[in-house]
C-alpha cells in the first residue's frame, strides 16, 4: 500500500486539466530543477535560442524524477528501488535493506513478486553482515551516506567479507580508502581495507547528479577481494589494534609512537628490532608502511618482549 503522504509528480490530465484538450487521455509532470535543463538537437548540439522550444513541441526527454520528499531520506537503504531494479535486471539475487517504514511497502509492491528479491526491514548499521555473507551473499552495492559510510564499510569487512564492493561515497573518503603507502591521505582504514581488497576509484560523480545537491564531489569506489595477506582472527585483531594505535599519532615516527601505545607499548630496543624485522626504518611514519610491513610488524608484537 502506497503511503497517503507520498507526493507523486505524475498527474492525471483528465482529472486536473479537464477543460484543456491538450491534456486529454494523458498524464503530465511538473518538475523543478536547481539547474537549467540542457537541451540539444538531433545531432546533440546544444540549443541556446529560447524561441526554438515552445509549448506544444514534441521532444524526447531523459528525466530523473525523485517522487518523494528528500528531507530525511538520505540513508543507506534501498529507497525507491532504482539501484535494486538495475541489479535485478542484470540477473543478480538482491537482498535490499531499508529502514524507512514509508518506503518498505513500496519496495514490496514493486519487487515482491521477483524470486530473486528479499527485503530486510531495518537499519544497515545494525545488520549482521557476517551472517549475510556467510549465507552466500557475495557483493555489497550501495550509495552510502557520508555520515555513516565509513562505519558501514568497516562493519562489512567482518569475519566473512564480501568478494566485491561497489560503493558511492564522498570523494575524500574514497581517496583515503585507496591511498597507497606514502600518501598523506593514508590511514588505518586504508591499511585494513587493502589487506583484504584491491581498492580503486572508478570514477567521480559531480554534485549536479544528486537531489538535493551536495557541496562535495562523490566517487565510485570498487573493492575486489584478494588473498595475498591471510590472517587468522587473533592475528587480524592485533594487526588492526597496532595500526590503529600508531595512526593516532600519524605525524610521529614509529620508533617514538610505538613506545607509548598504551597497552601495546614496548621498550625502545624491542620497537627498533621489530621495525628492522619488518623492513621499516626507525624514522618511518605510520602512513609510509605497506600492508605487508604492518602485518610483519604486528607479528613481531605477538612475540614476548
Amino acid at each position: 500500500k502506497i503511503p497517503p503522504n507520498l507526493k507523486m509528480p505524475l498527474r492525471d490530465g483528465d482529472e486536473e486539466r479537464p477543460d484543456d484538450p491538450a491534456y486529454a487521455d494523458s498524464y503530465f509532470i511538473n518538475c523543478n530543477s536547481i539547474e537549467r535543463p540542457g537541451i540539444v538537437d538531433r545531432k546533440r548540439v546544444p540549443i541556446t535560442d529560447p524561441t526554438v522550444i515552445y509549448s506544444g513541441c514534441y521532444i524526447r526527454a531523459s528525466i530523473n524524477i525523485y517522487p518523494f520528499n528528500t528531507n530525511g531520506n538520505r540513508g543507506v537503504g534501498a529507497g525507491l528501488g532504482v539501484l535494486t531494479s538495475a541489479l535485478l535486471a542484470a540477473g543478480a539475487r538482491v537482498t535490499a535493506v531499508e529502514k524507512d517504514p514509508a518506503l518498505q511497502p513500496i519496495l514490496r509492491e514493486r519487487f515482491g513478486a521477483e524470486p530473486d528479491f528479499e527485503l530486510v526491514c531495518g537499519d544497515a548499521l545494525a545488520l549482521d553482515f557476517a551472517a549475510l555473507f556467510a549465507a552466500g551473499r557475495t557483493h555489497l552495492v550501495s550509495n552510502l551516506p557520508y555520515s555513516v559510510g565509513s562505519r558501514v564499510v568497516e562493519a562489512a569487512t567482518c569475519a566473512h567479507p564480501p568478494d566485491r564492493m561497489a560503493l558511492l561515497l564522498q570523494k575524500e573518503v574514497c581517496e583515503r580508502f585507496a591511498a597507497p603507502e606514502g600518501s598523506p591521505e593514508r590511514g588505518a582504514a586504508s591499511v585494513w581495507l587493502q589487506r583484504l581488497y584491491d581498492v580503486r576509484i572508478a570514477r567521480d560523480v559531480a554534485p549536479s547528479c544528486f537531489v538535493p545537491r551536495p557541496e562535495v564531489v562523490s566517487s565510485v569506489l570498487v573493492l575486489s577481494r584478494h588473498a595475498r595477506h591471510p590472517l587468522d582472527p587473533a592475528a587480524d585483531a592485533l594487526f588492526r589494534a597496532l595500526s590503529k594505535a600508531a595512526f593516532l599519532h600519524r605525524r610521529k615516527q614509529l620508533a617514538a609512537s610505538l613506545r607509548d601505545a598504551g597497552a601495546l607499548s614496548r621498550p625502545p630496543d624491542f620497537v627498533r628490532a621489530a621495525l628492522a624485522a619488518a623492513g621499516a626504518p626507525e624514522t618511518a611514519r605510520p602512513g609510509e608502511l605497506s600492508v605487508a610491513q604492518w602485518i610483519a610488524l604486528s607479528q613481531q608484537w605477538s612475540q614476548p618482549c
